[in-house]
């Protein structure tokens, strides 16, 4: 039998061999709670297409999805299936008057949405609407109808 200061140690891993020990479990399960959810397996993309290109073509096609802010195989995999493919505006430049509007009406709206809560609350405890109120219906269409124009603008226009 051990006694005194043997007795108390244990074999195995000792100081640093269990401070790296623990740092790599904390790693892994940091990797393992920030894993992305596994994909269904009508979801997983399995099956391939192949296509034979010029070397014009080729770079066609890596220009259009540079412009379009895509990878190859996501740009060719819409064209084919026949999805959209947009180029967004600007080239990534961002137009600090837009960004302002795109806030002051993000700002609208909110306001709307907490008037049209306060209308719900009268409604379901039976209070009377106030006369003011009468006009909420109208601004949130023209409040619609501004957000739809300034995202036009910001999507499609081509800009400068």
């Amino acid at each position: 039998m051990r006694s005194g200061k043997d007795a108390r140690r244990r074999p195995g891993p000792r100081g640093a061999d269990v401070r790296e020990q623990r740092s790599r479990d904390r790693q892994h399960a940091r990797a393992r709670a920030m894993a992305r959810p596994k994909k269904q397996p009508a979801e997983r993309r399995v099956a391939s297409v192949r296509s034979d290109l010029t070397i014009a073509e080729k770079t066609y096609v890596q220009e259009q999805a540079d412009k379009a802010g895509l990878s190859e195989a996501e740009y060719t995999r819409r064209r084919v299936l026949g999805f959209a493919v947009t180029t967004p505006a600007r080239g990534g430049r961002t137009d600090p008057a837009l960004v302002s509007e795109i806030n002051r009406l993000g700002n609208q709206l909110s306001a709307l949405g907490n008037l049209a809560n306060q209308v719900a609350l009268y409604l379901h405890t039976d209070r009377r609407i106030p006369p003011e109120w009468d006009a909420l219906p109208g601004e949130i269409k023209a409040a619609r109808k501004q957000v739809e124009q300034t995202l036009d603008k910001v999507l499609y226009d081509d800009g400068p």
